[in-house]
């Protein structure tokens, strides 16, 4: 009986393109990791009774986390702080080049549908 290996597609964890280059690659993994490690950090928190109850309310709200360790709130910090506005503008530039991608697939997509139905329908090929 021969054994046989089940693969994750690795592709399809970073979400990007069986074709992408190395530098995509790269700059998905670098885009990636923080918010695994937060998560990691959420659980690790969330996960102990003592850490949890202590938890509370005393830290940032998940949307004001910036990636990096968690501050607790003070009355006289700014709730905004530059390094949150950064990584914010870090993930919109990213999610703007994800929606390009995706915009060019589309129209790739469309394109290559436009052609099939023609061709079915007997109709000319563009």
């Amino acid at each position: 009986m021969s054994r046989y290996t089940v693969r994750c597609d690795y592709y399809a964890v970073l979400k990007i393109p069986h074709s992408a280059d190395l530098a995509t690659i790269t700059n998905t993994y670098k885009r990636l990791a923080p918010e695994f490690q937060l998560l990691s950090e959420a659980y690790e928190t969330l996960r102990d009774e003592d850490k949890r109850r202590e938890c509370g309310s005393t830290y940032l709200q998940a949307d004001h986390c910036d990636g990096s360790k968690h501050r607790k709130q003070n009355s006289t910090e700014s709730s905004v702080s530059i390094p949150a506005v950064i990584e914010r503008a870090r993930r919109l530039v990213a999610l703007y080049g994800q929606l390009q991608r995706v915009q060019d697939e589309i129209e790739t997509l469309t394109h290559e549908l436009g052609k099939d139905l023609l061709q079915l329908s007997g109709g000319p090929i563009v």
